[in-house]
């Protein structure tokens, strides 16, 4: 379900993160080579720097 919702956001072009550092939630994304394609980060405020940044790689201002 999450790689469905990571690919409609990015169709969509809409920014998508994932935050989480417990092992349920990052062993079975890393079991399945997850972590290649999805944008998971260690802490919401790495997310969120990362969000931030999408902007500003892209050329596009999303406000």
């Amino acid at each position: 379900m999450t790689v469905i919702a990571a690919a409609d956001a990015v169709i969509a072009g809409v920014p998508f993160a994932i935050c989480g550092q417990c092992w349920p939630l990052l062993r079975p994304i890393d079991v399945l080579g997850l972590n290649q394609v999805l944008p998971l980060h260690r802490s919401t405020a790495e997310a969120l720097a990362w969000l931030a940044s999408l902007p500003r790689l892209s050329g596009q201002d999303i406000r």
